[in-house]
């Protein structure tokens, strides 16, 4: 089997993305975090969404931690032209200096996030959703822009879209059940070193200012910039504060004896190599949406083993309540301080035979069953009832897109 280390796996329909709905009630309208969470797989098992029904307010994307290598899918190659494409290079036009195709997985990183997930619901009561790609990097990069992440293929590109839906109905979840919430995005590096790397969009170079001069930089521009324009979160915080103040998260890892940059002991990366965050970050971390975003880099020496994630990822998660509770003003175990405590009700009320498939609820005809006050295009992530269980998932905008799977619309009713 190739089903990854630590994932439960379902029974399902096989090559189909099926929802299987926990189910778990929620004991009141008010915040009461939900710690059951089950698997949603995405077609032939390549990627995977583990969100509870009622998450914590983080998201964990893991775009480089696949093995699998389908033949069906050829290797990534580097790309060519200005600006680059990728696929379509003609043997001697490949520019493998200016046009590159990264290939290697970062070993662990999915081992970590489940760790993290797991460190989280034991320290707080709860847990975090996780996206997870189960596709080698040669065959697919999620944190790239698609033409690059899947060089044209079919499959791959199928891939990359199911799991930015999967991240993007748990970002709704996170902001109908909280208000807000954070997106880590988890990777590994090979930098001698073997500093943890946080990524906000800052360059080493812009951290490398003084703190006066951070803060005259456009915060807008920065993967923090919902958390610095939101006058719900803790009063005067600024961009200087949040990459290497008392608070950050830097330095409340670094607090553990590791040295992460940037922190308050280690201010920027100076000459050594850095990853300030990539595709991923600025997607969900750019829009002044409640949601902001972190590349969480981390050194080979924290991936050796499993016993070396399993320390990480407990000190880790203690860092992470420490942020939420002095820049969030949230209480991670109990949500309380979350600004929206009581999303917007969407009564789906299908009919009886109605099912999940592909992360939407259809009938036995192939359509769309939305009934009661779920409108068609209601993205706004509102809280979902169905059967009288109350779920949280972001409806497709566009009745269009859910049809588009309807040649593969053919389970039976659930």
């Amino acid at each position: 089997s190739h089903t990854p280390r630590h994932l439960a796996y379902f029974d399902g329909f096989l090559g189909a993305m099926m929802l299987r709905c926990a189910l778990v009630a929620i004991a009141s309208i008010g915040l009461a975090w939900t710690v059951s969470a089950e698997s949603v797989f995405g077609s032939n098992d390549y990627v995977e969404a583990i969100v509870p029904a009622a998450p914590a307010p983080i998201l964990l994307t893991v775009p480089h931690g696949g093995s699998l290598l389908p033949a069906s899918i050829p290797d990534r190659t580097a790309g060519c032209g200005s600006p680059c494409s990728y696929g379509t290079c003609q043997p001697g036009e490949v520019d493998d200096v200016n046009c590159p195709a990264s290939t290697l997985k970062d070993l662990m990183t999915s081992e970590f996030a489940l760790a993290l997930a797991d460190a989280l619901e034991s320290t707080f009561g709860t847990r975090p959703g996780i996206v997870l790609n189960h596709l080698h990097r040669s065959k697919l990069d999620p944190n790239r822009a698609k033409g690059e992440a899947a060089q044209g293929n079919t499959d791959a590109e199928a891939a990359y879209d199911e799991y930015f839906a999967f991240a993007d109905d748990a970002v709704a979840s996170m902001i109908a059940h909280c208000g807000l919430g954070l997106v880590i995005d988890v990777h590994g590096h090979a930098h001698p070193e073997g500093m943890i790397e946080l990524g906000y969009l800052v360059s080493g170079n812009s951290l490398a200012l003084g703190s006066s001069e951070i803060n005259s930089l456009d915060s807008a521009s920065t993967s923090f910039a919902s958390l610095l324009h939101d006058p719900h979160t803790t009063a005067g915080r600024t961009l200087a504060d949040i990459v290497h103040g008392a608070n950050s998260l830097g330095t409340l890892i670094s607090a553990s004896g590791y040295t992460t940059v940037p922190s308050s002991a280690t201010l920027h990366p100076g000459e050594a190599s850095y990853f300030s965050g990539g595709f991923t970050t600025s997607k969900y971390g750019l829009q002044l949406d409640g949601v902001d975003a972190v590349q969480l880099e981390l050194p080979a020496s924290i991936r050796a083993d499993q016993q070396s994630v399993d320390s990480a990822a407990s000190d880790i998660a203690a860092a992470l309540g420490a942020f939420f509770e002095t820049n969030y003003a949230i209480d991670i175990s109990s949500g309380a301080g979350c600004p929206n405590v009581t999303p917007a009700v969407c009564d789906l009320d299908g009919p009886s035979n109605a099912y999940f498939f592909k992360g939407y609820v259809w009938d036995t005809s192939c359509s769309v069953a939305l009934h009661g006050s779920c409108a068609i295009d209601d993205a706004s992530g509102a809280q979902m009832m169905y059967n009288s269980v109350r779920l949280y998932r972001r409806l497709a905008t566009k009745q269009a897109n859910m049809q588009k799977q309807r040649a593969s619309c053919t389970s039976p009713a659930v």
